[in-house]
């Protein structure tokens, strides 16, 4: 069964009624990792980067995927399902550090989640794989109770 979230434990912020919003960031390599700071342009990538104002001055830079996540709650603050999941770019020169995104990117595409909207079609296929087992690891009873929409998204 799985568990109350606490909504202090970093998971994500609550930013709607009922819904939990979290996000996942898909590395150049392919791996998954669970990155809420990037709600507040605090994960662990963006930490190593000086953010510059236009991705041409990202020479040779790999592309990054956010993938913001919306989770409904119930009463007791349980996650019930993922509801909507968007996908938007940061780009990262590693060995420079340095990175670029577009905030009214982030912005747009976390408010897509929030609305429920499922937009991961700039993922790879092995990315919407990846990005599927990470969110079943997360709560594989969540993900049953899931929106076909995501579900058939990430398939």
């Amino acid at each position: 069964m799985t568990q109350p979230i606490s909504l202090t434990t970093g998971l994500g912020e609550v930013m709607a009624p009922q819904t939990l919003v979290t996000a996942l960031i898909v590395s150049p390599d392919g791996s998954v990792k669970l990155e809420p700071g990037v709600l507040h342009g605090r994960s662990e990538l963006e930490g190593r980067l000086e953010m510059v104002p236009q991705k041409s001055l990202v020479s040779e830079g790999q592309s990054c995927w956010i993938v913001w996540v919306a989770i409904e709650l119930d009463q007791a603050n349980t996650p019930l399902r993922y509801t909507g999941m968007a996908v938007s770019e940061l780009w990262a020169n590693l060995q420079q550090r340095i990175g670029y995104k577009s905030v009214a990117e982030q912005v747009n595409r976390m408010s897509e989640a929030i609305r429920g909207g499922v937009n991961v079609a700039r993922l790879t296929p092995e990315g919407r794989t990846a990005v599927r087992q990470k969110l079943v690891s997360i709560g594989a009873e969540v993900w049953e109770r899931s929106a076909s929409a995501i579900k058939e998204a990430l398939a």
